[in-house]
């Protein structure tokens, strides 16, 4: 089902604002009094993470206390854990733009397209088949064919770009009827 441009603009809301709620957890986990109360509500060493299985019964199978303790003051696990985030946030709204049409060639829009390619094949930039076609830019940032091959999160944007992005394409798409 294809979205209003204010649908998605709507999603990107949302997920930053998960994101941001999420996010959270990378401090929390690494606080030992967060740690005491998980144990004081029950949550003791053999506890795992129960996902619902669509036959309503479930799988078991993440230790909850083995991931606590290899994500505790884990630099590269909080590096992985926004690089996630980030990539399907990307995906995600790169989604549903596609099916609703609004790639509508306009610059920005030209990156954002090239920013999720990028994050889909393996977080680097695949400009093959004479890409960029458009011109495709973001405030400081512009996509050439020099960038094929160079990691698309944590090297051509930091984390906080992203979200200057999300908020330059949801500023764009409310200005569309």
């Amino acid at each position: 089902m294809t979205k209003s441009a204010a649908d998605i603009a709507t999603l990107i809301d949302s997920l930053q604002a998960t994101f941001a709620a999420t996010s959270i957890m990378l401090v929390t986990i690494n606080d030992n009094d967060f740690l005491n109360l998980f144990t004081s509500k029950g949550y003791d060493h053999g506890s795992s993470i129960r996902l619902g299985l669509k036959d309503d019964t479930y799988y078991e199978g993440i230790d909850l206390w083995k991931s606590v303790y290899s994500i505790k003051n884990n630099p590269e696990f909080n590096l992985n854990y926004l690089r996630t985030q980030l990539g399907t946030m990307i995906s995600w709204i790169g989604h549903e733009l596609k099916e609703s049409n609004y790639f509508d060639k306009a610059p920005l829009l030209e990156f954002f397209r090239h920013v999720r390619n990028g994050i889909s094949h393996g977080n680097a930039f695949n400009l093959s088949n004479q890409e960029p076609r458009r011109l495709a830019e973001f405030r400081k940032f512009r996509i050439t064919r020099l960038l094929n091959g160079q990691c698309v999160l944590f090297e051509y944007m930091k984390p906080g770009d992203v979200m200057y992005l999300l908020d330059d394409v949801k500023a764009y798409l409310r200005t569309l009827p």
